[in-house]
């Protein structure tokens, strides 16, 4: 006698993590002819895609603090972001400053290993991850030797370093009398020698005229910062207004944003805020057109490698000085 036909369902879950959270349906029909087995999967799906981790873009580079991007990059990385990142002379004395507290910090942690005391938190950060600061404190220290022979600095810029100067030359006549006095002369004559270099270095930056740095996009950020303030007024009015004028408003927001990005794009690594700031609302303002009489050379400004330097005022004055006494001329302010 044959078996009655029979159906018989069958519900798996598997935990053996083939398929998470999956559930297996299996219908097995056996018939008088044939045995077939059908097995039909339905894994659970989360359609809700992970989020990624915080400040996680991609992007390390882009999201991380400039302070320790400088400290943790390679030597390369480095000479590759700081003529966009630090253009001015006062960044890099930023930078170089963070660079050698760094190497500080690094000495000062070793010590302690040797004392077989444990360093804080922060002083194993900075000893476990910063990478090549000998040689970025080296070249950073080029960079800002180089800016001030070309001559690019601010007025700003320049007087900080014509006062660091002087401070240098009442050191070095102080140390100059006290050679002088203990019955040195050798040493005398070295002080002497540095103290002409110094004394060159004072007279070349002293006569350099000062450059201003050149804002990116400032065609378009003029115009908009006009635009802006006329939406503001329209704000700030009392009283009916037509409903074209009330119109405009809405381009305000958008308005807004492409100045943000403006100001986003021309933001550097260890930048004054009040200093930027500054420079940005004199690169927004309307600059009257001034007559150029004809045939005139020499004046002007030209634009390059992130500065508008003046033509032919720095030219003359730095081949007045000539070449300074020392082949280190950043040295004479310490470095710092």
């Amino acid at each position: 006698m044959s078996p009655p036909r029979h159906i018989t369902e069958i519900s798996i879950a598997f935990i053996c993590g083939l398929f998470s959270r999956a559930t297996l349906n299996v219908s097995v029909v056996d018939t008088l002819t044939q045995d077939l087995k059908f097995v039909h999967v339905f894994p659970r799906v989360n359609t809700v895609a992970a989020e990624p981790a915080s400040g996680a873009d991609g992007g390390g580079e882009q999201t991380a603090d400039p302070a320790t991007l400088v400290l943790t990059c390679t030597l390369e990385v480095l000479q590759k972001q700081v003529p966009r990142r630090c253009v001015s002379f006062t960044q890099k004395q930023a930078l170089l400053k963070i660079l050698k507290s760094a190497s500080s910090t690094i000495a000062g942690c070793e010590m302690k290993l040797a004392k077989l005391e444990t360093p804080t938190d922060e002083e194993q950060r900075v000893f476990d991850t910063a990478v090549a600061l000998s040689d970025k404190i080296t070249w950073v220290q080029q960079q800002m030797e180089a800016q001030v022979e070309a001559g690019q600095l601010t007025k700003s810029e320049q007087d900080t370093v014509v006062a660091q100067l002087a401070a240098k030359l009442s050191e070095a006549d102080a140390a100059i009398a006290a050679a002088t006095a203990e019955g040195k002369p050798s040493k005398a004559e070295k002080v002497q020698a540095a103290r002409a270099g110094i004394v060159a270095k004072k007279e070349a930056v002293s006569a350099v005229k000062p450059i201003t740095h050149a804002v990116k996009y400032e065609k378009e950020l003029k115009p908009l910062k006009a635009q802006l303030a006329e939406l503001e007024k329209i704000e700030a009015a009392r009283g009916l207004q037509t409903l074209d004028t009330i119109k405009k408003l809405r381009e305000k927001p958008g308005i807004e944003q492409q100045i943000a990005d403006i100001y986003a794009a021309n933001r550097g690594w260890f930048e004054d805020p009040e200093a930027f700031e500054k420079r940005m609302r004199a690169a927004s303002k309307p600059v009257a057109a001034a007559a150029k009489p004809a045939g005139s050379a020499g004046g002007g400004a030209s634009a390059g490698n992130g500065f508008i330097t003046q033509k032919g005022g720095a030219a003359k004055a730095k081949a007045s000085t000539g070449k300074t006494a020392t082949s280190n001329p950043w040295a004479a302010l310490g470095g710092s």
